[in-house]
């Protein structure tokens, strides 16, 4: 909690169960934390969950921010998320932001444990979320994504709210199971909490430590913007790089983009973002389509940059480049 009672914090808040019980609980703990909020206009109650983060914005003499999403027609979740984190990196760019806290919980990370183990992934991508995580926004600021619930499940959470009589709203989206998410927590996740829930967050604390060990096998080497070099121990390690990296982004690599990065260096994530290895580095930009003037590409070429990330550099105006 000591970088929550020092720093400037944003709360990811969407008046739900998670996000209000956090709200409430950094106001026992006297961490004054800002609201951000993103109204998709999806449900009737969207802008009555607006109205009640201004008014408890009113009420604990916090700020409120609000942005209305546009009209999102396919893959939801994913899109939504990423105008959700742009928004949030607004942010804390023009506000100095310290931390960004969200309300993920374990069921949270139970969810994303079971949805990535049926997909097919490593020990680093079986841990996803973790309690701190540093972070950079597109304009270079850096910031802590921090989760302060994950070891509190959502039952107590409902629990704290109700015993202190606090308002939350419920969000019936999360009902329908034709969303494969909702169908993981129902059918399992949400279960196997209830009668095994001590052990479940005990093996997370496990697995964190064996994360953070084989994350030592790569370290970064260089970020500008959206663009990373990773410098790596064993070519093996490769997919654990990008992994790491990509999820800052709110993007998943699949099995089969990680077997194509394994095999040959080099793959499309995504069609959003171009990875690609260079001895023992390996390059990640997104995806950008443009042709390079000739002194250009010979500038990149003797910094000995991958050819399929160099559009995105150039884009960017990256001409600076020492590995």
């Amino acid at each position: 909690m000591t970088k929550l009672k020092r720093g400037k914090n944003l709360l990811a808040f969407s008046a739900g169960i998670d996000s209000s019980a956090l709200f409430f609980i950094l106001q026992k703990l006297n961490i004054r934390v800002d609201l951000a909020l993103v109204n998709y206009k999806t449900r009737a109650e969207s802008d009555f969950e607006e109205q009640y983060a201004k008014d408890l914005a009113k009420k604990y003499g916090v700020q409120v921010f609000v942005k209305e999403a546009p009209k999102i027609d396919r893959d939801f979740e994913n899109r939504a998320r990423e105008f959700r984190y742009k928004f949030f990196e607004t942010l804390i760019d023009e506000h100095h932001y310290d931390n960004l806290l969200t309300a993920h919980h374990l069921g949270d990370r139970l969810e994303w444990f079971l949805m990535r183990l049926i997909r097919g992934a490593g020990a680093v991508e079986l841990v996803g979320m973790e309690a701190i995580d540093s972070r950079i926004t597109p304009n270079s600021n850096s910031y802590n994504l921090i989760r302060p619930l994950l070891n509190h499940t959502k039952d107590e959470l409902l629990e704290f709210l109700q015993k202190n009589q606090y308002r939350y709203f419920i969000d019936h989206s999360n009902f329908d199971k034709n969303i494969e998410r909702n169908y993981i927590r129902e059918l399992f996740a949400t279960p196997l909490l209830k009668s095994y829930k001590r052990g479940i967050a005990k093996s997370f604390e496990y697995l964190q430590r064996d994360r953070d060990y084989l994350k030592e096998c790569f370290s970064l080497k260089m970020e500008i913007k959206d663009f990373a070099v990773f410098e790596l121990k064993s070519m093996l390690c490769i997919d654990r790089a990008v992994d790491f990296y990509l999820k800052r982004k709110s993007t998943l690599i699949s099995a089969k983009e990680r077997e194509t990065l394994q095999k040959i260096g080099f793959v499309m994530v995504g069609r959003d973002w171009i990875v690609q290895s260079r001895d023992n580095l390996v390059f990640i930009a997104p995806f950008v389509e443009a042709t390079l003037p000739k002194k250009v590409k010979e500038f990149y070429r003797k910094a000995k940059i991958p050819p399929k990330v160099r559009p995105y550099l150039y884009k960017e105006g990256i001409l600076e480049i020492n590995l």
